[in-house]
């Protein structure tokens, strides 16, 4: 009898059905699908409305959208952040129209955005290729989404002639000298505070000319220490908003 006993318990154990428990449940449902933050402005623009905010914003480097970064040929992303709290990693793609994506790097999911440090790669230059991407969260059951797609392309940076890297200026007259490199639309000329916030800019209409000369005009500033930039823009869509363009590496400068 006690074999018997022994018999029937054992088929019921490994069943797990006879004390009435269900199976584990399966995850199966993706992550929200992302929305990477398309160009929607520059510094300089000031406030402006966008769809990725109820409200106006005021544009800086940080939050406009997919854009084009000052160290080097790089082009930033930006996306809304993700409300999921299962995510395992944040997959990037990149493609130039007519070539398959590629997956570029797989990052931590509490990121909100990713630098592209371009190369000129694959017969491809980094300037002058329309780049597109979409990114890729992934949970830890393995289920993902993907968003939707953003495109930028680079062009020649501004070359900066003067004030040199850490120069001494005086109230009195400062002057910024610069070169453009290659065709553009419109050059704007930046200036930042010691912590990298903007102070002021002038845009520049090109000419055929390619040296350009500038003076500072706004408020004066204090004893500190200051940064300059060029911005160059190419071509735009409709509403005015640049598709592509470059940003100079930054100066420093010391008012005393």
């Amino acid at each position: 009898m006690k074999l018997l006993y022994v018999l029937v318990a054992v088929p019921c154990l490994l069943l797990s059905a006879c004390a009435g428990n269900d199976p584990l449940k399966v995850d199966k449902i993706p992550p929200d699908e992302p929305l990477l933050i398309k160009h929607i402005g520059d510094t300089g623009d000031g406030m402006i409305l966008s769809e990725y905010s109820p409200d106006s914003i005021f544009v800086t480097d940080d939050n406009n959208g997919i854009d084009a970064e000052s160290d080097g040929d790089w082009i930033k992303l930006q996306w809304n952040h993700l409300t999921d709290n299962d995510l395992s990693a944040i997959k990037i793609y990149r493609y130039a129209t007519g070539y398959p994506a590629v997956e570029i790097e797989s990052i931590l999911p509490d990121r909100e955005y990713y630098i592209d440090r371009l190369s000129n790669t694959g017969g491809l230059n980094a300037r002058e290729t329309v780049w597109n991407y979409y990114i890729k969260p992934i949970d830890r059951a393995g289920n993902f989404s993907i968003s939707d797609t953003v495109s930028y392309r680079l062009i020649n940076k501004a070359q900066l002639i003067s004030p040199y890297e850490d120069a001494l200026l005086d109230n009195s007259n400062i002057t910024f000298n610069f070169i453009k490199s290659g065709p553009v639309s419109k050059l704007r000329l930046l200036v930042f505070d010691e912590y990298k916030q903007y102070i002021w800019h002038r845009d520049i209409y090109v000419t055929e000319d390619n040296s350009f000369s500038a003076f500072y005009d706004g408020e004066s500033l204090g004893n500190g220490i200051y940064y300059w930039r060029v911005d160059s823009f190419g071509d735009s869509n409709e509403e005015g908003i640049f598709l592509s363009g470059s940003e100079s590496k930054e100066r420093k400068f010391t008012i005393e």
